[in-house]
């Protein structure tokens, strides 16, 4: 790892770091010279190579939606992925590249984050009306997809990319062999990402995590302002995007 990025992470915590890379995301500037100094976030920046935008706030479904794009259409594709920013998708947009946009309820997806990332809530609400609230104005060139739709039907999403930018995308298939083909990628993803694969991480079901995660949807609920907020930028970007 970059020496500078690696003393970032000893001297901030979680939350702060949280902050930093969203902020650092949220400007094309900024990112750019973000991206110089981290491997992983150069990885996932709009390029001239580019062929797919697939973005949204974490934990929503990026990596599934990721792994399924890759299961029927394999690794030559280029993906702008996994930045969580919207300055990818205006980027795509003012490219005329294909872009989805993946979204989920505001307090699930917070509560999800805040379980593998120990963030404060205010911190995951402010960082998800920021993402939804600039996207927003951009839905006529990209395909929204809502979590259940992403989770049980990407297939219907490659498909309506296909037909709105004209690419020729495999859709990707809902049996049981493709989907376990997924949850390897995003086992994988998590060992890439992590060093190692963590019920607390890994984006995909765990039990461990499902017996906390109403008291951290209540705490999320404790923001009651940031909540409406969050909630009223989620049903525009979804009433836009239909």
């Amino acid at each position: 790892m970059n020496i500078t990025v690696s003393a970032v992470r000893r001297v901030t915590n979680d939350d702060t770091r949280f902050r930093l890379h969203n902020w650092l995301c949220s400007r094309p500037v900024t990112m750019r010279g973000y991206a110089l100094l981290q491997p992983k976030v150069r990885g996932g920046v709009v390029n001239d190579r580019t062929d797919l935008v697939l973005e949204g706030f974490p934990r929503s479904a990026n990596t599934y939606a990721l792994a399924a794009f890759r299961r029927t259409n394999g690794p030559g594709p280029v993906v702008a992925s996994h930045l969580h920013t919207a300055v990818s998708v205006v980027e795509g947009v003012r490219r005329g590249l294909p872009v989805v946009v993946v979204v989920r309820d505001p307090v699930d997806a917070c509560a999800s984050m805040i379980q593998r990332q120990p963030v404060t809530p205010r911190s995951a609400l402010t960082a998800y009306i920021r993402f939804n609230s600039t996207v927003v104005e951009h839905l006529t060139d990209v395909v929204v997809s809502d979590f259940a739709v992403t989770t049980s039907s990407f297939g219907s999403v490659i498909k309506e990319l296909n037909q709105r930018f004209g690419t020729t995308f495999t859709p990707y298939d809902h049996t049981e062999t493709n989907e376990r083909w997924c949850r390897e990628f995003v086992i994988e993803a998590d060992r890439t990402d992590q060093g190692l694969v963590r019920a607390r991480t890994v984006a995909l079901p765990q039990a461990s995590r499902r017996r906390e995660s109403q008291a951290v949807k209540n705490a999320v609920r404790q923001e009651k302002a940031l909540v409406h907020r969050a909630e009223d930028a989620y049903h525009a970007v979804l009433a836009q995007g239909s």
